[in-house]
Formats: structure tokens, C-alpha cells, sequence
């Protein structure tokens, strides 16, 4: 496969659990079913025609709603322990960000709200996605979405599994689907 063919995505989160690491998580797995090593910033692309990077900001002392961040994340650490601190960062970094709720009847908690204020607030592009809706609708409506606004760093948000039981599945699934969709458009050109 060609240079020109190949794509290099980014996915970053804070490591939380939930959808944070549920993205991270299908990112790994990603990886690992294509024999592609889990790139970092500084990793060389890929033969393959879709090369996704993993990363983000987590609080110092890798912290998380259910103690620490298991090191298997590649994730940076913030100066500080204020959760606020690596959403800020991961908004900041990332050309847009994903917010990923259960359903319309959900609501946002601290976390996401924060997000949602941190993208307002650095006028950074944000699509919430209801997971309760089609998933392959929603996988299209990303694709396109992160096409129309050059989306090469994606910062992925949504409740914490504490707050949201069976939010990591389902985030999981869609993110799953996402790299999916990725991986068949780019390989059609």
C-alpha cells in the first residue's frame, strides 16, 4: 500500500473508566488484531492503510474514579491531581472531541459537562453521540463529521462506568465500529 494511502489517527482520553477507556481499550485491541505496535507521538506509521495512535492526559498519580490507571494505558500524566486538569488538556490537544452518552434520556455527569464547557470554551469542534441510536448511523455520522473538520486527534469523553453502568461495552462497540469504518474508507481511497 502506498504512503498516500495511509492514514494516522490519534485517540486520546483521560483514562477514566467508562468511555475513556473504553476507547483506549478498542484502540489496544485494534492494534493487537492488526500486529500494529500501539503508536505513540514519536512511533513510525504503519503498512497499514489506517495507523491509530493512543494517548492523553490522566491526573497525577494516574488517578481514576476506582483508584489507579493501569499502566497497559499510555497515557501522560498532568502536573497536578485535579481532574479538571486533563480534560482541559485533552481538549486543548486534540483537533476535536467525541462525547459519548448512553442514550437521550441520559445525563452528562461532572466530567462530561466540564468536557462540553472545555470545548465552548477553546471553540473546538464536539459531536455528543447517543449509543442507544443506530450504530452504523452514528459510526457514518463521526466519519463524516471528522472529515468535514480535518480530524486527524480525536479526544474521546463520556460518563464514567460509576455513574453509567454499561457505558464501556457500548462505547467500546462504537469505537470498535468507528476504526472500523476508517479502515474501509481509507483502503477504498
Amino acid at each position: 500500500m502506498s504512503e498516500a494511502n495511509s492514514f494516522v489517527l490519534t485517540i486520546r482520553s483521560g483514562g477514566e473508566t467508562g468511555v475513556d477507556r473504553a476507547a483506549l481499550d478498542a484502540v489496544l485491541n485494534y492494534n493487537a488484531t492488526k500486529n500494529l505496535p500501539n503508536l505513540d507521538n514519536n512511533a513510525k506509521k504503519s503498512s497499514s492503510s489506517l495507523s491509530v495512535q493512543v494517548t492523553g492526559w490522566c491526573p497525577r498519580g494516574r488517578l481514576a474514579d476506582e483508584g489507579e490507571i493501569p499502566s497497559k494505558y499510555p497515557l501522560n500524566e498532568t502536573p497536578t491531581k485535579e481532574f479538571s486538569q486533563k480534560i482541559e488538556r485533552n481538549v486543548r490537544d486534540a483537533d476535536a472531541t467525541l462525547v459519548l452518552l448512553s442514550s437521550t434520556a441520559s445525563q452528562a455527569d461532572t466530567g462530561t459537562r466540564l468536557t462540553l464547557e472545555a470545548t465552548k470554551k477553546m471553540n473546538k469542534p464536539c459531536q455528543p453521540i447517543f449509543l442507544d441510536g443506530d450504530t452504523e448511523t452514528n459510526a457514518d455520522k463521526v466519519f463524516r463529521w471528522m472529515n468535514d473538520n480535518n480530524v486527524k486527534d480525536l479526544n474521546v469523553a463520556g460518563p464514567c462506568e460509576i455513574k453509567c453502568p454499561g457505558i464501556h461495552a457500548k462505547a467500546r462497540h462504537f469505537v470498535t465500529s468507528l476504526l472500523e469504518m476508517f479502515e474501509r474508507n481509507n483502503e477504498a481511497g
